[in-house]
């Protein structure tokens, strides 16, 4: 059918960003192990290392990064992004998965259920996946003043999310 003007806008969207006051401050992140719910500086991963991200919030007031072969996985995670960008490149294997119950059994609250990351309405920096065959995300990406940027590879395994951006590009 031939597309037609909306005469009413959409309802805007209301949800109330994660609580980081009851976490505590870890410092940055710049090399693989094992982390835990908290607030960080910065979180990269570099060329071969490997990052496991335990469930809960993760609060950030820089970027989230990793490059060349990195590994960041997670389950039942929720990345606030109170300032910095999430840049994942295309060589670097991320799985990344929202919390998807109500309970402390999937770090509910102060994760939120179904949200992988929430850029802070303050934050505009940009965000760039550019997945390969072996990253996989699943949980809504919350960032409606950022640009998004969406590259992959035609076998890009599973990117089940949905995205709310100011701007979403794919190729």
């Amino acid at each position: 059918p031939v597309p037609k003007k909306a005469t009413k806008k959409l309802p805007e969207i209301k949800i109330d960003p994660p609580d980081c006051s009851g976490l505590t401050y870890k410092g940055a992140i710049t090399h693989g192990g094992e982390i835990y719910p908290g607030i960080y500086d910065t979180i990269q991963v570099n060329a071969s290392e490997v990052l496991i991200m335990h469930k809960g919030l993760y609060c950030l007031d820089g970027n989230f990064k990793a490059v060349g072969g990195g590994v960041i996985t997670g389950n039942n995670v929720t990345i606030y992004m109170r300032s910095g960008e999430i840049d994942l490149l295309g060589a670097a294997n991320v799985i990344l998965t929202a919390p998807n119950c109500i309970t402390s059994i999937c770090g509910v609250p102060p994760a939120i259920r179904g949200i992988l990351f929430y850029m802070a309405p303050t934050n505009l920096s940009t965000i760039k996946f550019a997945g390969n065959s072996t990253s996989d995300f699943m949980g809504t990406i919350l960032a409606m003043n950022n640009d998004v940027t969406i590259r992959g590879t035609s076998d890009q395994s599973t990117m089940e999310t949905q995205i709310i951006g100011k701007s979403v590009t794919i190729t």
